[in-house]
């Protein structure tokens, strides 16, 4: 009898064990996977425009092709601020050592030359023979001009910094020439203004 009464014991045991362990496998299985989080993309940038170029050098982008018209120095700054092209509107006028970078074929008045006008010397007194340029129409770009082949626009002064020691005067920069030298901040056709190409 006591026998009986022992298996009896030991089989309950078991059994209770037994359903403990099928009742832990059965849980564990019925646990949800942790949901993955999302991983945020950047915005990819606007697909490449013929409206503008961009500089690998300087990693500049430029205007391609400007206005061919002349237009005053504070109308110039407000167009490239409203500027709205190539999926990009932080457009602005170019300073003149960002103007300088797109010389080409002119080591004096390229970035790094002889010429002394640069955005940390802004006074008249920075221009010297060096900054005169080169021979008309000698450069690379169509035309002749002395920027690079991918740009096109009129073979002109395009603006840039204000003659920190004037009122009245920019400096400007004339591809046909590489030339970098002061002129009128006026408005086209009373003396003044030049042509602008805008840059972010």
């Amino acid at each position: 009898m006591k026998k009986l009464l022992f298996v009896a014991v030991l089989a309950a045991l078991f059994s209770g064990v037994l359903a403990s362990c099928t009742s832990g496998k059965s849980e564990s299985a019925t646990i949800p996977a942790p949901t993955p989080t999302p991983i945020a993309t950047p915005t990819p940038p606007p697909p490449p425009s013929n409206d503008t170029w961009r500089d690998e050098k300087t990693g500049l982008t430029w205007e391609a092709s400007p206005p061919k018209k002349w237009i005053g120095w504070v109308p110039a700054k407000s167009y490239c601020q409203n500027l709205s092209l190539g999926g990009f509107n932080d457009w602005r006028m170019p300073t003149v050592s960002e103007l300088r970078t797109l010389i080409r074929g002119c080591p004096a008045t390229q970035k790094g030359g002889s010429c002394g006008i640069t955005d940390k010397c802004l006074n008249q007194s920075c221009e010297r023979e060096s900054c005169k340029g080169c021979s008309f129409g000698g450069g690379p770009g169509p035309g002749g001009a002395y920027w690079p082949p991918e740009l096109s626009g009129e073979l002109g002064a395009y603006q840039a910094s204000h003659v920190a020691d004037s009122d009245f005067l920019v400096w400007t920069i004339s591809f046909g020439l590489a030339r970098i030298r002061s002129t009128s901040a006026g408005t086209a056709g009373n003396g003044g203004g030049d042509y602008v190409r805008c840059v972010r």
